[in-house]
């Protein structure tokens, strides 16, 4: 199987010893670790009134954290009455580093973003971390030669279907709109065999 120059390889890239299918050529999407951190606070120990979505912070302001969603703002049943859940990311491309680091790290370094960003000023009556270690794919220079590598397999193999944040985009729109089309995809698929 020869791929053209431009197209990532399927085969095993420079092993010693070489050949076989080793390695696939996804495995060169970068997928940089995040951790999400979940806070619950007192209502009365924020200051700002975390109403709305929440916010992304640009690097350049110098915070540890990547954003906050304003969870108990967008979502009901979020919090008890009185209080109010926030959900912060650490990691991703700008600092992976950051979100391998132990839950209780993950939780002192966004306090103290918040404490800034938002005027938290109690301790959180509730917290839980989570990290996933292979996030979100990047969509770096040349990532389109994937998506096409991606269209010339389902083409070559009926049946096969790519769908998810690899293929359609990162946002949860996208992956909305990933899931609907592939559910369409599916249904054609099922019914022309």
């Amino acid at each position: 199987m020869s791929e053209p120059p431009d197209q990532p390889s399927l085969r095993s890239h420079g092993s010693a010893g070489g050949g076989g299918y080793k390695e696939a050529a996804f495995a060169e999407i970068r997928y940089p670790p995040v951790a999400s951190v979940v806070l619950g606070f007192r209502r009365q120990d924020v200051a700002h009134p975390c109403q709305g979505f929440g916010m992304l912070i640009p690097k350049v302001e110098g915070f540890k954290i990547l954003g906050t969603i304003f969870s108990s703002s967008l979502f009901p049943n979020r919090a008890p009455a009185g209080h109010l859940t926030l959900t912060s990311y650490v990691g991703g491309e700008r600092q992976p580093d950051l979100a391998l680091r132990p839950a209780e790290k993950l939780i002192e370094l966004t306090l103290a973003d918040l404490r800034t960003l938002l005027g938290v000023r109690g301790p959180p009556v509730f917290t839980q971390t989570a990290v996933h270690p292979r996030a979100i794919p990047q969509y770096n220079v040349g990532y389109g030669r994937y998506r096409d590598l991606m269209t010339n397999l389902e083409t070559q193999m009926p049946g096969l279907l790519f769908a998810g944040q690899y293929r359609d985009g990162v946002s949860l729109g996208d992956s909305m709109v990933s899931g609907c089309n592939i559910a369409a995809r599916v249904e054609k698929s099922l019914s022309t065999s």
